[in-house]
């Protein structure tokens, strides 16, 4: 039986659609989109999660993982944008970011801190329609 958020007690801000890629029933890599629900908001989404093995880097399972998700973006009419922020040093996955038509509209210093370093964050859009 499935239970509403009023029967849990939450309120559920955001949906998330989570996409996986295998190779021989191995799952290689990751990928999810998370729609906003708010109605202010809800013409936005955010790639997060974005990870592949290390073992297979460089194959473009991280470019099929991101180009799946903005065809999918591209589907929904009441998407006109998707968001993300990719760490500044991994240049790899920036490049694949503009490569797939996203762009830089701001950098957040001390973004992350891991192992006692901050790291900076680019924020990248996609604008699937320019139209509201």
């Amino acid at each position: 039986m499935e239970r509403s958020e009023a029967d849990l007690g939450v309120d559920i801000i955001a949906e998330t659609s989570i996409q996986g890629a295998f190779r021989d029933d191995e799952l290689v890599g990751v990928a999810a989109l998370v729609y906003e629900k708010s109605q202010k908001l809800s013409h936005k989404a955010s790639v997060g999660a974005v990870f592949v093995s290390p073992a297979h880097r460089n194959e473009g399972i991280g470019r099929a993982l991101i180009k799946d998700l903005i065809e999918r973006a591209e589907k929904d009419e009441k998407l006109k944008q998707l968001n993300l922020a990719v760490t500044t040093t991994n240049s790899a996955a920036v490049k694949l970011y503009e490569d797939l038509g996203f762009s830089v509209f701001g950098t957040e210093k001390n973004a992350a801190c891991v192992d006692g370093t901050f790291y900076d964050e680019h924020h990248m859009q996609h604008v699937l329609s320019p139209s509201c």
